[in-house]
């Protein structure tokens, strides 16, 4: 068997170095996916990991599991929770003495950053159909307006030609 001796810290500089510049907060976490759909944790990088998990923590639990390997986390440090994406690494071939092991890596971000854009496009919606709804009834009004005209016109021509008005 042939094998490469990675370093822990090696590993933590280069998911810190994959994060940085993308301008949404993200943590990593390398680790081995559990029987119970949990995941042992290897090592972790990223300042929301430490935010949303104690330094102690070992294990992953997910609050909920989504669909195409997506899971919600909660914090055991604040409680709230985190999107979590599992992509699954393949280290071994099979017939190896590990070919069991399913190492994983898991990028995690906040609920806040992650929907950030859906909030703004919805807000963004919303400010529309207000700003069409108070044009229309503006519209309406004009409209209305020049449509009442001649039956007004008309009643008042009409009461001033009934007997006993001159």
């Amino acid at each position: 068997v042939i094998g490469v001796d990675v370093s822990v810290n090696y590993l933590i500089n280069r998911l810190n170095s994959d994060a940085q510049g993308r301008g949404n907060p993200m943590s990593y976490a390398l680790g081995m996916l559990q029987e119970d759909g949990s995941i042992r944790i290897a090592c972790t990088s990223g300042t929301i990991f430490k935010q949303y998990f104690n330094t102690e923590d070992e294990v992953l639990v997910p609050q909920k599991t989504l669909h195409n390997n997506n899971m919600i986390l909660q914090g055991t440090r604040n409680g709230k929770q985190m999107f979590a994406s599992v992509m699954p690494l393949e280290l071994y071939s099979p017939n190896t003495a590990f070919e069991d092991e399913r190492w994983v890596l898991v990028g995690m971000q906040t609920a806040e950053s992650l929907l950030a854009f859906s909030e703004q496009f919805k807000n963004m919606v919303a400010m529309a159909v207000v700003v069409a709804i108070a044009f229309s009834l503006v519209i309406a009004a004009f409209a209305s307006g020049n449509l009442i005209k001649p039956i007004k016109r008309l009643v008042k021509q009409v009461e001033e030609a009934e007997p006993g008005n001159e």
